[in-house]
């Protein structure tokens, strides 16, 4: 199988339960996800005469979300687009519920599907910098130890800074995959990275979010995503 944006060739490929395309659009393994997603929410919301709204949030974080977050590392760098049909599954089961999403995430601690992927993809960087989980990882997530670099708004950055990937930076997949998410990274707060277990780095991140929607912040969910547009009107940097 060649892959490539323009002469794709063969495929696709099933690795670990993700269909790979030779175009990495991802399309293929979203929908598919999308759709058994959706059956077993409809299975759920069947039996909801049985169960009070946080029995039924707790079961669908259980049978649902599980569900969907496996293919998160296969999928979190596809286009917004093709995330969608993915996303429209937690946002029917929760209209079914009567809860928008900031009801869900501040009431239940169910976070739009884009914030857990962002908060997966950045707890792998922080993991790798941590030298835990596989090594074939840490290379790709280094520490700079340069001095402490400043925003465009003068805003000085935290002590914990990673090389940027330079190789393709300006590529579209390359900005929304977990190379792109090194630059989050390097924006976020320096008593957040300073975590030194995976469970409080992502549990600080959580934090960081909700703070946002108490700040009544309308961009609260892309707070930690790299398709915001970045140094410039950035959470994080604002």
């Amino acid at each position: 199988m060649i892959i490539s944006s323009t002469e794709p060739c063969g495929g696709p490929a099933k690795l670990l339960g993700i269909e790979f395309d030779n175009k990495l659009l991802m399309a293929t393994a979203a929908h598919k996800c999308a759709t058994k997603a959706a059956w077993k929410t409809k299975a759920l919301l069947r039996a909801r005469r049985f169960y009070t709204t946080v029995d039924l949030v707790m079961l669908f974080k259980s049978h649902v979300l599980s569900f969907i977050e496996y293919r998160t590392p296969g999928i979190h760098f596809a286009s917004t687009s093709v995330l969608n049909c993915v996303d429209d599954v937690q946002t029917r089961f929760l209209r079914q519920l009567e809860l928008d999403e900031e009801s869900a995430f501040m009431r239940f601690n169910v976070a739009p599907l884009c914030v857990r992927r962002d908060i997966a993809i950045l707890g792998v960087i922080h993991r790798a910098v941590l030298h835990k989980g596989p090594p074939q990882l840490w290379k790709f997530f280094r520490r700079s130890f340069g001095a402490r670099r400043r925003t465009e708004r003068g805003v000085s950055r935290h002590s914990f800074q990673l090389v940027e990937w330079s190789s393709g930076r300006n590529l579209e997949i390359m900005r929304r995959s977990a190379f792109g998410m090194i630059r989050v990274y390097n924006l976020l707060p320096e008593d957040v990275v300073a975590k030194s277990d995976l469970k409080t780095f992502q549990g600080s991140l959580t934090q960081l979010v909700r703070d946002r929607v108490v700040a009544c912040d309308a961009r609260w969910e892309v707070v930690l995503s790299c398709r915001h547009t970045l140094f410039q009107n950035h959470p994080l940097v604002s």
